[in-house]
Parts: structure tokens; C-alpha cells; sequence
């Protein structure tokens, strides 16, 4: 970019061999990991902070610091090559935004602004319009795991697809089991945690790369628990809470590449059958039954001290439910009040302004389900009715229209 104009910060020299400190560059935010590049580049999240920051971290070969003689270092020029596409990139998601009219994940906005950038189309509104529409069709396939209780069989992993609306299974996973937590996530992997069978409660993970197709066991978690609730947050696997004759308010941070698991601070309010739900880079708790009452608290865990904290109040529990993050704000539907009383109302959460607003119930009552949001609608998959039986069909959500839709399996 024309005007990164740097200089050794010892010497004062521009050449093309100046460098600066790549691990101090990470540590500092000025180098983000890019997950669609697999490459670290400049963060310009926030540029002028980020630029000043690399600006003073910038020497020549003969200058190299002391305090970095250990480090890893990267070239100037490596790092500002791609600083004019990036740029463009953060003006283009700005007039996307005007565009589309709502928050979009970061992986949905770097894939169509790709689009745009190698694309020869001008960046007038309708070209932006058509470019949205071609990747907001594109949903990559959603992979889940059936949470059909019986000790019969064991549990079927399988994939929706929204894009023409198939299911596809895809296998069983060995050993069957009951009450058993899954979290999905938009890589499309599939962890399945804990779980009871023949009385005994289970420590076992395990996880399924639906894009490698790979299944793996995990090592296994450091508390047995039954109905435990968990999600991915930061790519490791959040598992908290749960029942072991007794109900949990333990959290267990998992990483499921390396297999190391470490203790996360306990919840303030042991439950079972809740709902861990990322949401702005930060984690919700919500609902479950914590042994006398289905739970009305939502916690939040605050990252700078370490602690779940008491957030807001659910205005009405549930347990079993499916929860996701769509458009700001985060959906729960669902679930059960009383052991006989499966729901299929739907709610929504701000948590900007901790405020509640009901939404279109689905077509059927549903629990231990799936509720997955894509860019533009969100998909309740699978699952149990009042009676246990499993749940084919699909529910997706329309919010233009403000309706569920059943569609067959």
C-alpha cells in the first residue's frame, strides 16, 4: 500500500530487505491467522492502530534486535503485498452491509468479497447484489448425528443439504449409547460427548470430519456426565454441565486436534439438557433443568476474569432445546417444560439490549434436535418427538417471510 511508508526503526534505512519480529507480530494482533488463505496476514480490522504497531517493529538485516534474536521474522514486502486487496476487501464488506442489511459470519463476507475481487464485475449495487445472491445460495452441507435414544443401535451420522434440500446418511458411529451431547459447527465437524450406557456414564468424545470424512476418538473427558451440553467456540470444544447421580456445573475446554483437555471456570448454576451458545466472540448459557427447576438464568462467560457471570433471565425455562445464532441475536426452540410437555415455540434473545421476542413456532414439536442458521434462514434438523420417536423431516425458517416450512426427508 502506497502510503506504509516504513523505515528501520535502528537505523532509519528503507530496503527491501526489511523485516520485522513474526512472533511478536502474532502476540500483538498485528498478524491475524486468515483461515481461508491457511496464512497469517496483516489484521486490518482496525488499520491505523495496526500499521503505527508494525511501523515500530520494523528493522533492517544489519538492525535485528536483541530481543528478537530468537524469534521468527517475516519480510516487508511479504506482508504489504496483499494490503491493497485487503483494503479493498473492508470497503467492498461495508457496501455489502448496506446491501444485505444484516451481519453476515466472517467466513460468508471473505467469501464473497473474494468473489468480487477476482471477479471483473463493477462494483455497482447490482453486480454486488448478483455476486450475494450466487454465494448466499451456495450452503455448504450441514453434518449432524441423530439423537435418537435407544441402546439398540448406535447413532447415525448424517448430512443436510440446503442447497436442493437432501439428507444424506452418511454412517453409524461405533457403540451405541443415550443422552449424549452434540455440537456442530460451520467446519463441519461433529462431536458427540458423554452420554449413559448400561448404567454407566460415559467420559468418552469423539468427532466426525465431514469434510475428510474421518471419524476419531478423542481423549476422553475429565468428568463422566449424562446430558451435557457443549458447543465450539475459538475451534476447541466447550462441554459443560450434565448429571452424574448428581447435576454438573463443571466445563471442560477440549481441543480436538491435539486431544488436550483443561478445566474452564464452573457455572454458577449446575444444570442438565441446556444450551452453549457462541455468540459475538462470546458464550451464553441457557436453559436446562438443574434438579428442581427447568432453568430461567442465562450466564455469560466473562473472558477477562475467568468466570460465568449471571447475564439475564430466559422469561420462561426449557430443557432439550435447539439453540444458534442468527442475524445478531440468539434463537431457541423447542425442547420441554414438564417431562410430558414437548414444545415447539420459538424465542429470540439480544443480548445487546437483554430483551426476549417471540417468534413463528415451528410446524412440529421437537427436542434433542439440531437447530443449525446458515446466511439466510435457519434449519431445525432431526430430533425427538413428545414419544421419543425420531424426527425426519426438516423445518427451515424464512425470515422475509416469517414462517417455518416443513420440508420431507
Amino acid at each position: 500500500m502506497s502510503n506504509f511508508n516504513v523505515s528501520c526503526i535502528k537505523c532509519g534505512r528503507k530496503s527491501e530487505q526489511l523485516r520485522c519480529c513474526f512472533t511478536c507480530a502474532v502476540v500483538s494482533g498485528v498478524l491475524r491467522y486468515d483461515e481461508v488463505k491457511k496464512d497469517y496476514i496483516l489484521n486490518l480490522e482496525n488499520t491505523e492502530l495496526v500499521l503505527q504497531q508494525a511501523r515500530e517493529m520494523v528493522t533492517c538485516e544489519n538492525c535485528e534486535s536483541a530481543e528478537h534474536m530468537d524469534h521468527d521474522s517475516v519480510l516487508i514486502s511479504k506482508l504489504t503485498s496483499g494490503m491493497e486487496s485487503l483494503a479493498l476487501e473492508k470497503s467492498l464488506r461495508n457496501s455489502l452491509s448496506s446491501i444485505v442489511g444484516f451481519n453476515l459470519p466472517n467466513d460468508v463476507w471473505r467469501s464473497m468479497t473474494r468473489a468480487i475481487t477476482e471477479s471483473d464485475v463493477p462494483h455497482n449495487g447490482y453486480a454486488l447484489y448478483k455476486i450475494i445472491k450466487e454465494n448466499l445460495i451456495k450452503e455448504a452441507p450441514i453434518f449432524v448425528a441423530d439423537r435418537k435414544q435407544t441402546f439398540r443401535e448406535s447413532l447415525l451420522i448424517g448430512s443436510f443439504n440446503p442447497t436442493d434440500n437432501s439428507w444424506t446418511s452418511i454412517g453409524r458411529m461405533p457403540g451405541p449409547k443415550v443422552n449424549y451431547g452434540v455440537a456442530i459447527n460451520k467446519s463441519s465437524q461433529v462431536a458427540i460427548f458423554g452420554g449413559m450406557y448400561n448404567g454407566e456414564f460415559l467420559r468418552s468424545v469423539e468427532v466426525y470430519d465431514g469434510e475428510a470424512n474421518v471419524r476419531r476418538t478423542c481423549n476422553p473427558m475429565k468428568h463422566c456426565r449424562t446430558r451435557p451440553f457443549g458447543c465450539f467456540h475459538n475451534h476447541d470444544l466447550y462441554v459443560a454441565g450434565g448429571f452424574d447421580q448428581n447435576y454438573l456445573n463443571s466445563v471442560e475446554i477440549l481441543n480436538v486436534q491435539s486431544g488436550a483437555s483443561t478445566e474452564a471456570p464452573s457455572l454458577k448454576i449446575p444444570r442438565a439438557d441446556a444450551a452453549l451458545v457462541p455468540w459475538n466472540g462470546e458464550i451464553f448459557v441457557l436453559g436446562g433443568f438443574n434438579g428442581k427447576t427447568y432453568e430461567k438464568m442465562i450466564e455469560k462467560l466473562n473472558e477477562q476474569s475467568q468466570e460465568f457471570e449471571s447475564f439475564a433471565s430466559m422469561e420462561g425455562g426449557r430443557a432439550g432445546f435447539g439453540a444458534c445464532e442468527f442475524r445478531g441475536r440468539i434463537y431457541i426452540a423447542g425442547g420441554w417444560n414438564t417431562t410430558s410437555n414437548t414444545l415447539r415455540s420459538v424465542r429470540s434473545f439480544d443480548p445487546k439490549t437483554k430483551t426476549w421476542r417471540d417468534e413463528p413456532s415451528m410446524n412440529k414439536v421437537r427436542k434433542y434436535f439440531i437447530l443449525h442458521s446458515t446466511s439466510e434462514a435457519i434449519y431445525a434438523i432431526r430430533g425427538c418427538a413428545n414419544n421419543w420417536v425420531l424426527i425426519k423431516e426438516v423445518e427451515r425458517f424464512d425470515p422475509d417471510r416469517m414462517e417455518w416450512t416443513v420440508i420431507p426427508i
